[in-house]
């Protein structure tokens, strides 16, 4: 088991979870970096716990209470399938429609949490892809920033400035052709932008699937879509936080075909899954950890669209430059012409990984070089 902690600390996925270096923000953090781990967890426990050695345990008649027919059935059933009926209900006389109600994923429920684990790290994956080809080392800037040294800043202040430069020689213009638009669109001033609203939106739609799966999976009905009522509801009322779930049941039905001297014979026997137990229990934590991450996408997805009003672009660049006076008409030039989407994305960024104070003198570092600039234009 150590050798296999060690082998598993080494993959680029955990590496990543791991990495201090950051080029986003504490909500796409809170995806790839806390819910992966989170996930990889739950893998770990199911594939470890006690509850692996006694996976599944079979009622047997008496003709059949013996020691070799009783693991033979048991493993039968196990990688055969086992369906499920309500204790209500009596189990059908086709073997049809038995086949029909058979229960095969719950051997799988650890490929099924790794499957979980990378649909939220491929956003992190997309995003660092393609940012990684936009001109500017978007870690090594915030890394930069990170440091309260003037070297440090006038080094992230030469960066982005120079990124914020690219726009202004290598604009061109609209393409139909679309690998053309791409590749010219890194210099319009709002490529990085767009390819992290695009992130955003892909974590926000992949929570929001991922809960719809649990939720699916736990068979909740009615109102449970989002916030779990019907668990909350059954809490208060009942006091068992889970529904009659056929997903996960607890106790299912198996036939076993055992040949008897030239004849088979079929015997329906009753089995516990007690591995069920804790799969749903993992299942249901994973179900309201997903409510609370969609809530927290939703809410920075509109803060993020709401911050690329212009007017809250020039207030937010009139606020990290409250420290040295500014004349109104070169702040709004700064800002829109300027620095554009991608340069108040990546302050953005910085303000959100080192601090204000940090953005405050990289800004005034980078307005005082666009001044300059003016100036001198003016003159000549």
């Amino acid at each position: 088991m150590d050798a296999f902690i060690k082998e598993l600390v080494k993959w680029p996925v955990v590496l990543r979870l791991r990495t201090l270096n950051n080029d986003d923000e504490h909500v796409d953090r809170l995806n790839h970096r806390v819910t992966v781990g989170i996930i990889l967890i739950a893998v770990f426990i199911t594939s470890t716990t006690p509850f692996i050695s006694n996976r599944i345990s079979c009622w047997l008649p008496t003709e059949l209470k013996h020691s070799s027919y009783s693991k033979y059935i048991e493993h039968y059933c196990w990688i055969s399938n086992t369906y499920y009926i309500h204790s209500n209900v009596t189990p059908p006389h086709s073997d049809d429609d038995r086949r029909a109600l058979q229960i095969s994923y719950y051997q799988w429920v650890p490929i099924l949490l790794i499957l979980m684990a990378l649909c939220f790290y491929a956003p992190r994956m997309f995003w660092r892809s393609f940012n990684a080809h936009c001109g500017i080392d978007i870690q090594n800037l915030v890394k930069k920033s990170q440091i309260s040294s003037k070297n440090s800043v006038k080094n992230a202040s030469a960066m982005l400035n120079y990124y914020c430069q690219s726009f202004k020689y290598k604009r061109s213009k609209l393409s139909i052709n679309m690998p053309a638009y791409i590749r010219h669109n890194k210099h319009r001033g709002n490529y990085l932008f767009s390819l992290y609203f695009l992130t955003r939106f892909m974590y926000l739609i992949n929570s929001i699937f991922q809960l719809i799966l649990l939720n699916l999976l736990l068979g909740h009905r009615g109102n449970a879509w989002f916030l779990d009522i019907d668990i909350m509801k059954s809490i208060f009322r009942y006091g068992n936080p889970l529904l009659d779930s056929p997903y996960f049941p607890r106790v299912t039905l198996c036939d076993v075909p055992i040949r008897e001297i030239a004849e088979i014979h079929r015997y329906t026997v009753q089995c516990a899954l007690p591995i069920n137990i804790l799969n749903e229990k993992i299942f249901l934590a994973l179900s309201f950890w997903f409510s609370y991450l969609i809530l927290h996408n939703i809410f920075s997805f509109i803060i993020l669209i709401y911050q690329q009003f212009q007017r809250k672009r020039i207030e937010y660049i009139r606020r990290l430059t409250t420290l040295f006076p500014v004349d109104k008409e070169y702040l709004e030039n700064f800002t829109t012409n300027y620095l554009t989407y991608d340069g108040l994305f990546l302050l953005r960024l910085i303000s959100h990984n080192s601090s204000e104070s940090q953005t405050m003198d990289i800004v005034e570092n980078i307005f005082e070089k666009y001044r300059n600039e003016r100036i001198n234009k003016l003159h000549t």
